[in-house]
């Protein structure tokens, strides 16, 4: 039975999702991420529909919390922290990163590198020492894809992202993170409904 359905946005396209619960005291909220094709991870909240004020027909509805911005290119995987509003992603673009989830506002950025850490740093040539200018026949830095990312403690101080290239072994990395747990409440807006009973 479908209990609810919403657009994610236009010529978004949709790679991943991730639910979390947040007690908001005296509300248990449920908020739904999804990470897109362009970059964009969009967070929802599931609500119960109240029939006399809604024209729809389902039982729940989603609302658009906030959307994060930051990622150029495809988004791969995403996570709420264990125990706050932040929401962690990676991406092709190399990166995985940090975000409020309420106000989509970026926090942290992780870079991320494919080599073998018991071998030397691979060397990219400098464009501009290069006996050509022909574009076509300058190197380029090979593109790293962050496949993957998880919170590695409740407390959210400890990141794993896996990393590859697109063909190649993939390298397992463990982060600390300096970005502080956000314990505020959800940020005052219209009144919420009550919250879904499944």
């Amino acid at each position: 039975t479908l209990l609810a359905k919403t657009s994610v946005g236009k010529g978004y396209g949709a790679n991943v999702a991730t639910y979390s619960a947040c007690h908001v005291p005296p509300n248990l909220l449920h908020f739904i991420a999804v990470g897109c094709e362009n970059g964009t991870l969009v967070n929802f909240q599931l609500t119960q529909t109240k029939d006399e004020q809604s024209s729809s027909p389902l039982p729940f509805e989603f609302t658009k919390v906030s959307e994060c911005q930051g990622h150029t290119k495809a988004i791969c995987a995403i996570n709420f922290h264990p125990r706050g509003t932040q929401l962690l992603s990676s991406a092709k673009d190399g990166t995985a990163r940090i975000f409020d989830a309420q106000s989509g506002t970026s926090l942290g950025v992780l870079k991320c590198e494919v080599h073998d850490p018991a071998g030397p740093a691979p060397v990219v040539p400098d464009p501009s020492k290069m006996k050509t200018k022909d574009p076509r026949m300058m190197k380029r830095a090979p593109q790293i894809l962050v496949r993957g990312c998880a919170y590695g403690d409740l407390e959210g101080k400890v990141i794993y992202a896996v990393a590859s290239g697109k063909r190649g072994p993939a390298y397992l990395t463990k982060w600390r993170t300096l970005v502080p747990l956000n314990r505020a409440p959800v940020s005052a807006g219209p009144p919420r409904a009550p919250p879904p009973s499944f």
